[in-house]
């Protein structure tokens, strides 16, 4: 019998490593960066989760960049209140500077989820290129959450990818979110619109609008 070969473990792990990509097995770069759920479209999956307001937030952000193509409306839809599934309805809410550039007529009386569906299907053929959707903080107005409800003051900001290089802001203002808790989800129950002060109601560049203003021209 031959002699017997002992490989320290950092040895086997790297002759391990080696085999297995030159195999194909695995990807070099991939091997210790855990799975991660695709999210957009071209049929890839938007991950669902509102198990806490700002997830629910990133949510919709990933729902709006889905642009329709996978689960994105439903996903979107899922982080607003549902008067049946959550005992409460959404309601949107309009800067009155901008309701004042649109026509009464032109103004829902109630902005409610049907509204809300049928704007997200609309803003998804808004423009041709990827979306991107940024949250931040609105550090003037801290955030009040309690055991089953909450309120959330958040900068918003919608960009069109226009090339690699490049991106155009199609929406930019400030909402304050009420959120009901149900059955472990946070669900938005109002979003007040309100226009960021440093561009005001009517930029000078007629694509920063707000959210709001998106909601009512493409309704």
């Amino acid at each position: 019998m031959g002699p017997v070969i002992r490989l320290r473990p950092a040895l086997l792990l790297l002759l391990l490593l080696a085999w297995l990509t030159s195999t194909g097995a695995v990807g070099a770069c991939s091997l210790f960066r855990p799975a991660m759920p695709e999210s957009g479209g071209f049929g890839r999956i938007v991950p669902v989760n509102y198990r806490d307001p700002d997830a629910t937030l990133a949510t919709l952000a990933l729902s709006i960049e889905d642009k329709g193509r996978g689960n994105g409306q439903a996903a979107y839809l899922g982080g607003l209140a549902d008067t049946v599934a959550d005992g409460r309805a959404f309601h949107a809410f309009f800067d009155p500077a901008v309701a004042s550039r649109f026509q009464p007529g032109q103004i829902p009386p109630d902005w409610n989820v049907t509204y809300e569906r049928n704007f997200y299907s609309n803003f998804a053929r808004f423009r041709t290129g990827e979306y991107g959707v940024h949250w931040f903080t609105d550090d003037p107005n801290p955030d009040q959450i309690n055991f089953d409800t909450a309120t959330l003051h958040r900068k918003y900001e919608i960009y069109e990818r226009i090339d690699v290089n490049d991106s155009l802001l199609i929406a930019v203002g400030f909402a304050d979110l009420d959120f009901i808790s149900h059955a472990g989800d946070w669900k938005i129950t109002r979003w007040q619109d309100r226009v960021d002060p440093t561009r005001g109601a009517n930029p000078r560049n007629p694509d920063e609008v707000t959210y709001g203003y998106r909601r009512l021209e493409r309704q």
